[in-house]
């Protein structure tokens, strides 16, 4: 909303939001035209966001992982995926040196799992502003811990 469209959002008091908004406009206008015009955008946008999230919760957030294999990371690197594994390969060897405890161990080895995986949902597809916050959000709502989330490197 922010980003794309300038609008502000609206939050109470304690930060929750409410379906406010202001949008700034430059020279003369009619304020009804432009309040419903953008109010039909945003609209349209928030329908859009529905319907990739209703797609992306048909599957469970781990089966987001071989879609990397889609993604180029870079093109002497190979895909995401091949650079989640990497990264999946690295956590224990590195966790193991710095003595970390495998109780720990094996809360960051299930984050490694699924690292980057949110950039194949559909929502993380067309606003890729909010990689990382659909993670948290797909992981938890899969059951994965609050740790694993927290301790992420998702």
């Amino acid at each position: 909303m922010q980003k794309h469209q300038k609008y502000f959002a609206i939050t109470d008091e304690d930060g929750r939001l409410l379906p406010y908004f202001i949008a700034v406009a430059n020279g003369a206008i009619n304020e009804m035209v432009v309040q419903k015009g953008n109010e039909a955008v945003l609209r349209a946008r928030y329908e859009d966001a529905k319907f990739f999230y209703e797609m992306d919760v048909r599957k469970k957030f781990s089966e987001f992982r071989n879609q990397l294999n889609g993604i180029l990371f870079h093109e002497k690197l190979g895909t995401m995926l091949d650079k989640m594994r990497r990264v999946q390969n690295t956590v224990t060897p590195i966790g193991l040196a710095l003595g970390i405890k495998e109780d720990k161990l094996h809360v960051v080895e299930d984050a490694a799992s699924l690292a980057m995986s949110d950039l194949a949902t559909a929502v993380v597809t067309e606003f890729t502003s909010l990689s990382g916050i659909m993670a948290r959000h797909y992981a938890l709502r899969d059951g994965y811990s609050e740790q694993v989330v927290k301790h992420n490197i998702l």
